[in-house]
């Protein structure tokens, strides 16, 4: 049992590495998790919409140096580990597909780093 632990844990925390994750997930978002060094906006997030539809909003400001190319990085691997699948690319947007949502992640200011994460229901 000890040696299950012991994996689990070099498992948990060569991961951490690698991909920068953290426990934390973004506010208004049930399962996207906040990469480390970026902070939410205090101005909050915006959500409107019924059971069938609906508009998620919010801004992400580096608290430190940080790349859009290190943002879409982290997202591709970690929103691909939650069954999002990557739909478009360009330099400045990026966005998934799962199930019936589609999560969109924009860079609005470069320095310093600020992005845009919309959550849509495609009904």
């Amino acid at each position: 049992m000890k040696k299950i632990y012991a994996l689990f844990l070099c498992f948990f925390f060569i991961f951490q590495a690698n991909t920068g994750f953290c426990a934390q997930f973004i506010e208004g978002f049930e399962d996207i998790p906040l990469l480390s060094g970026l902070k939410q906006s205090p101005e909050g997030t915006l959500t409107f919409g019924n059971e069938e539809a609906g508009y998620t909003e919010t801004t992400l400001v580096a608290k430190k140096a940080l790349t859009f190319e290190k943002v879409k990085l982290f997202y591709t691997e970690a929103l691909a580990q939650m069954g999002w699948a990557r739909l478009s690319s360009n330099n400045t947007t990026f966005s998934f597909l799962r199930e019936n949502d589609i999560l969109e992640i924009s860079q609005t200011q470069k320095h310093p780093l600020k992005i845009t994460i919309s959550l849509k229901s495609k009904n």
